[in-house]
């Protein structure tokens, strides 16, 4: 049905009896309802996630297939010494290692795995050695929709 169309119907009014017509918006208001109560869990739950990934106190990037870092959290902006704007406009060759060992980000890519490895970083605030685990975060296809890094400090 198009916006400005005129609603589409089943049947005609004269076909369907009046005992029907309740027990049809009965039906309705029981779906609309149970759909409420989803929304409202799906909104704590969120909620709940927001609120772990944001408080962490191990730094944490989520980063699209593209290798951009999409979002950030306060641990990554306190430990480093980006802002949170600047944290949001880097992308993966943007960042300066001094040295690696085992697998990273581009390993995750590739594989669709986790993965972990070290890395030694220059930043803004100064020269970070960390763990890093990469995960995939995949859509039903099986494509990655993002990666989270979550980094520990060795």
């Amino acid at each position: 049905m198009h916006m400005n169309s005129e609603p589409e119907y089943d049947s005609k009014p004269e076909d369907i009896s009046r005992d029907e017509c309740i027990k049809k918006n009965i039906q309705l208001n029981d779906t609309i309802r149970s759909l409420n109560e989803e929304i409202t869990a799906l909104k704590s739950e969120k909620e709940k996630y927001e609120s772990l990934f944001r408080h962490n106190p191990n730094p944490i990037l989520v980063w699209n297939p593209d290798l951009h870092v999409i979002d950030t959290n306060d641990a990554f902006v306190k430990k480093t010494g980006y802002s949170r704007e600047k944290a949001l406009s880097l992308k993966l060759s943007d960042f300066v290692y001094i040295d690696k060992k085992g697998d990273g980000i581009q390993e995750t890519l590739r594989d669709k795995v986790m993965k972990s490895g070290e890395a030694t970083f220059k930043f803004p605030a100064g020269i970070l050695s960390w763990v890093r685990y990469t995960i995939p975060i995949l859509d039903k296809q099986g494509n990655i929709r993002t990666i989270l890094s979550v980094y520990n400090d060795v």
